[in-house]
């Protein structure tokens, strides 16, 4: 809603797409597909509030923490992509799991404080 509240509600009826198809194909016996149900959702949710926050009206600093943030938190799903599907044995295995880590914490941060109300303009000084 922050970045793009037009996008709101069809990302809301994507993702109860998503699970509800999800649910379904479990409930047949099919959880891989249920799996890349619920995959697909997400993917898409999280690259429309990505592209939001780089399209979004904010202040300059509002507008490089938020972009900072999403462009960090991205990178800290595509390790975590890279963790689960890789077997134990590869060697990005254990590289994703600290990597996922070394992004998810900046960009919960910078996100967090993309939200504050930074001033456009420095107070004037006092005479």
């Amino acid at each position: 809603i922050r970045y793009r509240r037009a996008w709101f509600f069809p990302g809301a009826l994507l993702a109860a797409v998503g699970v509800c198809a999800s649910l379904a194909f479990s409930a047949l016996g099919r959880p891989r597909i249920a799996l890349i149900c619920v995959a697909v959702a997400y993917a898409v949710l999280i690259v429309a509030v990505g592209v939001g926050a780089f399209l979004a009206k904010q202040a300059r600093v509002n507008r490089l923490l938020s972009r900072a943030g999403m462009a960090l938190f991205i990178l800290c799903d595509i390790n975590v992509a890279i963790f689960n599907i890789l077997p134990l044995q590869n060697s990005l295995h254990g590289v994703s799991a600290v990597l996922m880590w070394a992004f998810y914490l900046p960009a919960q941060t910078l996100l967090a404080l993309s939200a504050y109300g930074f001033r456009s303009k420095p107070p004037a000084a006092p005479m």
